[in-house]
């Protein structure tokens, strides 16, 4: 239903002309009701997709981390964040080779990539994977001496955004979290990997207020480790592969 009301939206302003004029409304619109939606399927099949990817990975002896609101729900919640609309976990850069075909073998369909420096020789890079309507995506980490370094887009417009099968050029911020090891934790019966130094980790990404819940919660307001680089000096590269 709610993808039926984005079309008939999205078709109605297209006839009307108004798609310039009324793009900052019909983009929140749009959002909203995307978010809306992505939540309701989050909650129905988060624990389902999380204990997929990890007997997956596993079995491959791939390590990987809960990360950002994944993270932050087991920390804080101990259960993932209701109001959270996909999963969140960290790789190193080092292991990325065969986890798309895994996880593609185990029923997960890849939705995007997103790289980030020399496409044909990215520094690092993101995946965002679907499973019965639940998202999760994988950012994959370069580990410095008390830092872990990841990139994220800044994003374009919604007409670029929706072109499957195109390689988009993104602006891109670096993502500095303090990391020195990984320690496993007890989630919903299982043993995850997490940063060593979970507290100091999720401070530098969701601010010193963190353990209070944000339903609105926007990056931008609250982590402490961002980067902005122009396009000169760093870049990266969208690619859509299924809606």
């Amino acid at each position: 239903m709610a993808m039926n009301m984005i079309l008939l939206l999205k078709s109605f302003v297209r006839a009307l002309g108004l798609k310039n004029l009324l793009y900052p409304v019909y983009s929140h619109t749009l959002l909203k009701v995307y978010k809306r939606r992505q939540n309701r399927l989050f909650n129905g099949g988060n624990k389902e997709l999380l204990f997929l990817v990890d007997d997956v990975l596993t079995r491959h002896e791939c390590v990987f981390w809960l990360n950002y609101g994944t993270l932050l729900g087991a920390y804080r919640d101990h259960d993932f964040i209701t109001h959270d609309n996909d999963l969140d976990i960290g790789m190193y850069w080092k292991d990325r080779e065969g986890v798309k075909e895994w996880l593609a073998d185990a029923g997960l369909k890849l939705l995007s990539i997103i790289t980030y420096g020399n496409p044909d020789a990215p520094d690092s890079a993101e995946y965002r994977f679907e499973y019965h309507g639940t998202c999760i995506d994988i950012n994959f980490y370069e580990v410095e001496t008390g830092v872990a370094i990841t990139y994220n887009p800044l994003f374009f417009s919604e007409k670029d955004y929706n072109v499957r099968g195109a390689s988009i050029p993104v602006k891109v911020e670096r993502v500095d979290s303090p990391f020195t090891n990984l320690k496993k934790i007890t989630f919903l019966g299982r043993t995850f990997y997490v940063p060593e130094n979970t507290e100091e980790y999720l401070i530098a990404n969701y601010g010193e207020n963190f353990m209070t819940p944000i339903s609105d919660f926007n990056y931008h307001d609250y982590a402490l480790n961002i980067t902005a680089y122009s396009e000169e000096e760093k870049s990266g590269s969208f690619y859509r592969y299924n809606f």
